[in-house]
């Protein structure tokens, strides 16, 4: 038994087997364990995406903002939906919410015109919500 050998219990039976076919083996079953995981997101994400438009289309912004907030949470990073969930918060009346949203949008380091958006035009005097769109005008000027 030389260098390199790795042992496999079963029982009373030893199986030898060099390391590269047992480092090969392990990452063959966490490669296809973890494709299980991505393919159920990526249903989990869709299905909730589908929820969110229905909830669009009927007008309905509870169950949006819902929506909203279970797809940016699956995906944190994902731009249209970081600032989708601040739309949604604003047009639903969740002024400090928004304005949350939008901080934690700039530390993404994204900028966009928020003072533009019509969904914030309520927020327009709110300190909060200019300091927030001052960072995001900001960081688009980096």
């Amino acid at each position: 038994m030389g260098t390199g050998a790795t042992f496999i219990a079963k029982g009373k039976d030893c199986i030898m087997m060099n390391r590269f076919w047992a480092k090969f083996l392990v990452a063959l079953v966490a490669r296809g364990l973890f494709a299980t995981v991505a393919q159920a997101d990526l249903a989990e994400f869709n299905a909730i995406n589908a929820a969110a438009r229905a909830a669009r289309e009927r007008g309905d912004n509870a169950a949006l903002l819902t929506n909203m907030r279970k797809l940016a949470a699956i995906t944190p990073g994902h731009p249209s939906l970081q600032i989708a969930l601040a739309r949604g918060l604003a047009f639903d009346g969740h002024g400090a919410g928004a304005v949350a949203q939008l901080n934690r949008i700039a530390d993404l380091g994204l900028s966009f015109r928020v003072s533009d958006d019509a969904a914030f035009q309520s927020l327009n005097d709110d300190s909060g919500f200019i300091a927030a769109a001052q960072r995001l005008a900001a960081n688009g000027k980096g």
